[in-house]
């Protein structure tokens, strides 16, 4: 069986259910050897959420829905007002 997810506003994502950015960001954290702790995912739609909570530091977008904001540690510019750059100055240096 195939899973369905949501990736934007108009947009169904279709894969494996056990596939998915928050299996992945384990996978590669385990094989580097980094504690989930130590890791910063940033998101901003359902899509992201596994990934953000998997995270030591999870950052949703401020245009996220309120869904994948309540799933992060914390909340950043959105992505017209480069909030992508701000979330990276403010927890990664």
């Amino acid at each position: 069986g195939l899973k369905p997810i949501r990736s934007g506003e108009y947009f169904i994502d279709v894969q494996h259910p056990e596939a998915g950015k928050g299996t992945a960001l384990t996978q590669l954290a385990h094989v580097r050897g980094i504690d989930s702790s130590r890791v910063m995912a940033i998101g901003n739609y359902y899509n992201d959420i596994d990934m953000l909570t998997f995270a030591g530091l999870g950052v949703a977008m401020a245009n996220s829905p309120e869904a994948v904001k309540a799933a992060a540690n914390a909340v950043t510019f959105s992505n017209e007002e480069d909030g992508v750059a701000y979330a990276l100055r403010t927890y990664a240096w």
